[in-house]
């Protein structure tokens, strides 16, 4: 590669280059709350607690006590998981912070599953599909 090849890359990529940061972190948003959207929208309801259970925790986002609120406000008696850790770097938490939301998933000896965790993932995937139309949106232009 000469040097104008590598000038010319610079000067046309130069700006998204310095953007990819803060591209991966509006990326890792909406893939996290598309993730929380539909784990809500697919998760069983009985009392609404489960539901309103579901959270997430990114790096500039954290709605454990928002979710923890409004579960116990459609069933005071329901028992909660602790907060998940959020582990180091670019990533992302997405779960229901009501114990019984782990039993429907994966179900018990007496009770069959209802899963709607793991087929929530697929809602981020399509995020991820969509990215290079949300590229613009997500710099400004």
């Amino acid at each position: 590669m000469s040097k104008t090849e590598v000038i010319t890359i610079k000067r046309r990529y130069g700006v998204l280059i310095a953007q990819l940061p803060r591209l991966a972190d509006y990326l890792l948003e909406d893939v996290a709350k598309a993730i929380e959207r539909d784990m809500r929208d697919h998760a069983p309801v009985d009392t609404g607690a489960l539901q309103a259970s579901v959270y997430r925790i990114t790096p500039s986002y954290d709605g454990y006590s928002r979710a923890v609120a409004a579960a116990r406000r459609r069933n005071p008696g329901v028992q909660i998981l602790p907060k998940a850790v959020l582990p180091r770097g670019k990533s992302a938490v997405i779960a229901p912070a009501a114990a019984h939301g782990w039993y429907q998933e994966y179900g018990t000896h007496t009770m069959a599953a209802q899963p709607f965790m793991a087929q929530s993932v697929q809602a981020g995937r399509r995020v991820l599909e969509r990215m290079p139309r949300n590229m613009k949106k997500w710099l400004g232009e």
